[in-house]
């Protein structure tokens, strides 16, 4: 099958019959239109030309008929899709999206895979090292006619049974332990998608292992809602990593445009939120200042008839050394340094400059974004400066900052917050 590998917001595809490294069919935008749909993604960031394609803030795996596409962000000063997979597994891992230790897979081998061998990789290991600690088992709630009593006795069918002539027959409700439960039929119905989709050997290999041990669960089909009422237990807590990859892999399947026997299936993520997430985490790595995220102490304005407080301000992060502050907002967004103002947009300079004038005790509002090729700066240095009219003290800064290693974004973030803490 076809597998095309594009940058998010860099690269397009091409809707065209002839063949090329980025080219899908008329057919294949059509069910690329459908997964759009089925999954209610935000369309104002999937730009569609008169025959391009172009994501924005989504990176991911998209499973078409007979073609899949995966979406990386532009992290990479090169073009090594390597390190654009290894510093997004990274930031899921770090922002908890992924609940995976590293050192238990053989990491490095996976990163030359696409984003659904990988995926699929981390959950049969995660799933393996359960299952040899034993299969889950629950009990579960049954009833019928048995020789013996067990359970309870119900008498209305017990009734019935004399009245029909099974007077040797007991009708019994009761509980029996069985591993024919929720999570082993949704882990079942896991390892029937990916033994259809996975390519990857050794995956295979460990998939037909773990799926033997579920002989005696039944098949079945799950909705959203059946995924999100499975909880689980102190009994079965240690399943929840290779769970939630599971109710990722099933929650984002979709009927095909041509009726719904075979699925489509997408993974995707959203970019803005994910590098929020991740700056949040690992800042907490960079000072030792107290560090608060999604901040909202403060209201822009007061009506002064209620003397009601509205407009809250919600910063991603603010820094306190307990004398000055430093407010930052991380935008994911492609800039460039031949753009005016390397192309911050005017919305994001007048929300800083309402977070720098609140926060009285703020000297510096800064805009944190992902380095990129078209940057001539390099990561960490200030990109634009400006200070307030007739306000010195109060400033708004660019920055960029790498993402290609971990260790380079806390030094990058590290040189941020001294170079703005100075007095």
């Amino acid at each position: 099958m076809k597998h095309i590998v594009l940058s998010e917001c860099y690269d397009q595809l091409v809707i065209s019959d002839e063949i090329s490294s980025h080219s899908i069919t008329q057919q294949q935008a059509d069910e690329l239109e459908q997964i759009i749909k089925a999954h209610k993604l935000d369309e104002r960031n999937i730009i569609w030309g008169r025959k391009t394609i172009t994501f924005m803030n989504y990176v991911g795996y998209i499973g078409l008929s007979n073609v899949s596409i995966e979406i990386l962000p532009k992290v990479s000063l090169s073009e090594d899709p390597v390190v654009s997979r290894k510093a997004l597994l990274n930031m899921l891992k770090k922002s908890g999206q992924l609940n995976i230790k590293y050192s238990n897979v053989s990491f490095l081998n996976l990163l030359s895979e696409n984003l659904f061998e990988i995926f699929g990789y981390l959950y049969v290991v995660l799933l393996e090292k359960e299952l040899k600690k034993g299969l889950y088992f629950d009990y579960i709630s049954s009833e019928g006619n048995l020789n013996v009593l067990k359970g309870s006795l119900q008498i209305k069918e017990h009734i019935q049974n004399i009245s029909t002539n099974k007077r040797t027959r007991i009708y019994c409700r009761y509980e029996e332990l069985q591993s024919n439960n929720k999570l082993n039929q949704i882990y079942k119905v896991t390892n029937e998608l990916l033994l259809k989709k996975v390519r990857n050997i050794n995956t295979l290999n460990k998939l037909k292992h773990c799926h033997s041990w579920f002989s005696q669960v039944d098949s079945q089909s799950f909705s959203l809602r059946d995924l999100d009422n499975v909880t689980l237990n102190r009994l079965n807590q240690r399943f929840e990593p290779s769970f939630l990859l599971a109710k990722t892999f099933l929650s984002n399947l979709s009927p095909d445009f041509k009726g719904g026997k075979n699925k489509l299936f997408s993974i995707l993520f959203e970019m803005n939120k994910l590098f929020e997430a991740y700056i949040s985490i690992v800042i907490n790595q960079c000072t030792d200042h107290e560090v608060q995220i999604q901040h909202q102490e403060h209201k822009l304005l007061v009506k002064e008839a209620t003397q009601r407080q509205i407009y809250s301000l919600k910063p991603d992060i603010v820094i306190s050394n307990g004398e000055t502050e430093l407010v930052i907002d991380t935008k994911w967004k492609q800039i460039r340094s031949l753009y005016n103002r390397h192309g911050a947009k005017r919305e994001d300079l007048f929300q800083l400059y309402a977070y720098v004038t609140r926060y009285k005790e703020a000297s510096s509002a800064i805009l944190l974004y992902p380095h990129n090729s078209f940057i001539e700066e390099r990561p960490a240095t200030i990109l634009e400066s400006w200070f307030l009219d007739g306000l010195p003290e109060k400033r708004i800064r660019m920055y960029s900052i790498s993402l290609e290693d971990e260790k380079v974004t806390i030094d990058n973030l590290t040189n941020i917050i001294q170079e703005n803490f100075v007095m």
